[in-house]
């Protein structure tokens, strides 16, 4: 997992108390060397700045990094495929990266659809004395930038402890097709500052904290970079940068954890739960309902997203977006009448995330205030005319059943769309009525249908706003 946090440094130009730790190769190494795996990173989610900068000015011995005081976006992780040898990646045939004995390709499968896609392939060294970076091969829009240094750079001195300090300076080039080639001086400083332990919602570990102050210095112009590393001995792992700026410094954070098979923990879940309850295309559903879905072997908890737009982005509504619940069930309230929405549910553990369910939806119920009206049986089953009608924004409709049965009264816009299901549920025998509130519909006219075991009728009537 240290490869993880280095690989992005590279890109990105009351506990009791804890034993200091020692890390060498064979912990960069751990089991995963010689094999393929996979590791998700999680951004913190607008950060308060004051909160973040105090955990960044933690320094010194024992100290408790918490990373949980932070929410995560779910649906912006990127992932990390390590890969030992780097054979057959793109560039791993470049001469620039030759001597590289291992690969990070970083994605971001769950990225919004109106942001670029973009992949990266970082190259790497690790010896018994330490980290080394050689460059990395970018692809943007389907165009690959490359970049590589005059001499494999030292990211990581090992083995590490508390007091390891080390310089590095560098120079990276930078070849943009049909832009032009530009080069890059890097100067580093880096000392390990700190000792303690690093708490993120997937565990809690000892760790050693690297701060790494970068200085790249390109036609003149000089910026630095501060970057900290929270490394342990295990498949967990934080990084942080802060980014001087106008109005201050932009500080950004992750944890990230392995997801695949040989990081040392549990993998990610890799099947998605189904959903059971309400049913793909449901209908007359109340404004308070239990959303339902099926257990996920490995799951520890499940995430839920409910909007009123298929595509759940925060520039419409997402009304539900919870996170890590231990149950199969979770209970929706407020919902508008007659209005559809849109769910899905994703499982959990403390390596990740899985793929998302289905996408289903349901409908609210627009009808209200069924009753039976007297005692009398009427003779002949009959549909009446709404009243009134036109009608704004309610309207009653009455219906006459000669002998018990199961009742269905629908309503349909003119395309032939059920848009409120008023009744769907056995009545006895008599006269019944039922207000249709069409708040959540635009005017126009609009057919009720009342449906038996041995008929069916139908009737017009318009809504006028």
């Amino acid at each position: 997992m240290l490869r993880l946090v280095l690989s992005l440094a590279l890109l990105l130009t009351a506990l009791p108390a804890t034993a200091q730790i020692t890390l060498t190769a064979d912990d960069v190494a751990g089991n995963n060397f010689g094999l393929s795996f996979i590791s998700q990173n999680f951004f913190v989610q607008n950060p308060n700045p004051a909160t973040l900068q105090a955990l960044l000015d933690l320094s010194g011995d024992d100290q408790v990094w918490d990373f949980t005081v932070f929410s995560y976006d779910p649906n912006d992780p990127s992932r990390n495929t390590f890969v030992s040898p780097p054979d057959g990646l793109p560039g791993s045939d470049d001469p620039a990266f030759a001597q590289a004995n291992y690969a990070v390709s970083i994605d971001f499968p769950d990225r919004s659809p109106d942001l670029p896609d973009s992949l990266s392939w970082t190259f790497h060294r690790l010896e018994e004395d330490g980290h080394y970076d050689l460059g990395a091969i970018i692809d943007y829009l389907g165009t690959q930038t490359r970049s590589y240094y005059d001499e494999p750079y030292l990211s990581l001195a090992l083995p590490l402890t508390i007091g390891t300090t080390w310089t590095e300076d560098a120079v990276l080039t930078q070849e943009f097709p049909g832009v032009g080639t530009f080069a890059v001086t890097i100067s580093e400083t880096s000392v390990v500052d700190g000792y303690g332990t690093l708490v993120t919602p997937a565990g809690t570990e000892p760790c050693l904290r690297v701060r790494i102050e970068r200085t790249a210095t390109s036609n003149g112009t000089a910026t630095t970079v501060i970057i900290y590393l929270w490394l342990t001995q295990t498949d967990l792992a934080a990084s942080a940068t802060s980014v001087p700026g106008p109005n201050g410094n932009t500080l950004t954070a992750l944890y990230s954890v392995t997801e695949g098979e040989g990081g040392g923990g549990t993998s990610a879940p890799t099947a998605a739960p189904a959903n059971l309850s309400p049913e793909d295309g449901a209908t007359g559903q109340d404004s308070a309902l239990s959303l339902g879905w099926e257990a996920v072997d490995s799951a520890t908890g499940y995430d839920v997203q409910v909007a009123d737009n298929d595509a759940f982005t925060k520039t419409f509504t997402l009304l539900v977006d919870e996170q890590n619940l231990t149950g199969l069930s979770y209970e929706v309230t407020g919902l508008d009448q007659g209005a559809t929405y849109f769910w899905r549910v994703r499982a959990r553990n403390s390596a990740g995330t899985g793929p998302w369910s289905e996408t289903h939806q349901f409908m609210t119920a627009t009808g209200v205030g069924l009753e039976r009206l007297g005692d009398a049986i009427p003779q002949t089953l009959v549909l009446n005319a709404n009243y009134p009608n036109p009608f704004n924004p309610t309207t009653a409709i009455r219906f006459d059943l000669p002998q018990a049965g199961t009742v269905q009264l629908l309503v349909y816009d003119l395309a032939g769309r059920e848009v409120a299901r008023l009744v769907d549920q056995p009545l006895p025998a008599g006269t019944h009525q039922v207000t249709f509130d069409a708040t959540g519909l635009p005017s126009g006219t609009y057919l009720y249908r009342l449906r038996t075991n041995t008929a069916e009728l139908t009737r017009p009537m318009t809504l006028v706003k």
